[in-house]
């Protein structure tokens, strides 16, 4: 039996219009918003109603009748909202929703996260020399993926044809022949961009700077020691590089020992012990005085990494096992009881990052999207783009931009090719929840 959308299991559109009217009553009478919403009339409230029925599942009138979401993101240009004001809208819409809409814990949730993402968004759109690019339809939110069995004994995740579709999103960089490993720091975006040999980072105002140039190629990411020191991972090299004070690369720790093949991502947890994974399928831990260990085997390509805020849990990317795998922590950093940390059914995890909500988001590139789940493989958000999502990294000054790195994909064979067209991309929407943990 087919789960009713949440625009039906409201009742439709009169219970948002029932909302929206009791909502905009409020915020009259509210000190903060009253000025900002002076000017508005009971009109705006029903526009606002149709626009979450369509958003939630119901007809699309919005789209027919206003403009659909390039409309609403032109509606807030100029107005110039701020934090607290976002902030208190929120939580009075919130507040409504708890009066209005069913007692539905799941429900209210989920209205609730579209709320706090939206409004981020409208923050975004109402400051001065915002860029509207690649908008799509107006996104619908439906519930979270549902689980269902395969006939074997595990669970597989459905993935959902359209949580969120092709949204706006604001381009920060483009011309990037293959970037990867993107990292914030000292408030701005760090990456590597594999086919030009550079680690690049890039301010909110989308101004890039060259701050390293590599005399090795693919594949070399990044992370930070707690002191500041930065650590590429020279992944054909077998080496691990520290950058000094002075600017000059040495080596941190030699990774040949445990494994002659390609080395790929790293992350850094906050007691200083970097984790670097590669070789046939391993994780090594680097303590903090340079020494390296294997601590993991049998990991289906090694892919991207994170660690929880408490140092208590890593988190790998096991592209070909479509997979999220965890470990413990130990004190000495060693890594134990092993676990399918979700499964992603077609779903194929490449950079991944941490959120405030126990979430993880991982860039998927041959199915051109970013997706957002939680432990045991429910899908909270997929954002789908027009190229592979080779990584992504949360980051601005409350971590709450996602930042994605795309870029067109033909194949290992075609690297070269692909680097020469530099088709890569940074692209840049906000989050949910802010980002936690490392990297």
């Amino acid at each position: 039996m087919t789960r009713p959308s949440i625009f039906e299991a409201v009742d439709g559109t009169p219970t948002f219009e029932s909302l929206t009217d009791r909502f905009y009553a409020k915020v009259k009478s509210d000190a903060m918003l009253a000025p900002v919403f002076a000017s508005f009339t009971t009109e705006h409230a029903r526009n606002v109603a149709t626009w979450l029925a369509e958003v939630f599942g119901g007809p699309p009138r919005y789209s027919r009748e206003h403009g659909g979401h390039r409309a609403v993101l032109e509606k807030h240009g100029g107005l110039r909202l701020t934090e607290a004001q976002k902030d208190r809208w929120v939580q009075l819409m919130l507040e409504t929703a708890r009066e209005i809409l069913p007692d539905d814990d799941a429900l209210q949730r989920r209205f609730a996260e579209y709320i706090e993402w939206g409004a981020r968004i409208a923050v975004s759109a109402s400051q001065p020399g915002f860029k509207i690019d690649h908008v799509g339809p107006v996104p619908v939110w439906d519930w979270p993926a549902p689980k269902t069995t395969d006939g074997g004994n595990r669970s597989k995740p459905v993935m959902p044809s359209k949580q969120i579709s092709t949204i706006e999103v604001q381009t920060v960089l483009t011309g990037i022949a293959m970037g990867e490993s993107p990292r914030w720091h000292e408030n701005r975006l760090w990456f590597s961009d594999w086919g030009a040999q550079e680690i690049i980072a890039v301010d909110g105002g989308g101004h890039s700077e060259v701050a390293i140039r590599t005399s090795f190629g693919l594949p070399f990411c990044i992370d930070w020691l707690p002191d500041g020191r930065l650590l590429i991972v020279s992944g054909r090299e077998g080496l691990l590089l520290r950058q000094e004070r002075s600017g000059a690369l040495v080596t941190h720790a030699d990774l040949r020992g445990l494994s002659r093949g390609a080395w790929n991502e790293i992350v850094v947890d906050g007691r200083g012990n970097a984790y670097v994974n590669g070789g046939p399928g391993i994780i090594a831990l680097v303590s903090t005085d340079g020494i390296a260990r294997q601590v993991a085997d049998g990991i289906a390509f090694p892919n991207g990494m994170a660690v929880t805020p408490d140092n208590s849990t890593l988190i790998i990317a096991e592209s070909h096992g479509k997979r999220l795998t965890a470990f413990d922590i130990a004190a000495d950093g060693s890594l134990a009881k092993r676990r399918v940390w979700a499964d992603l059914g077609d779903g194929v995890p490449d950079g991944i990052c941490l959120d405030g909500d126990n979430a993880v988001w991982y860039g998927d590139v041959p199915n051109k999207r970013c997706v957002r789940v939680r432990q045991g493989g429910e899908v909270l958000q997929t954002l789908n783009l027009d190229r592979g999502c080779f990584a992504c990294m949360l980051g601005g000054p409350d971590k709450r931009t996602l930042f994605l790195i795309a870029t067109e994909w033909r194949g290992m064979e075609k690297i070269p090719e692909v680097a020469e067209a530099r088709t890569g991309q940074v692209l840049a929407i906000g989050a949910v929840a802010p980002g936690v943990g490392w990297p």
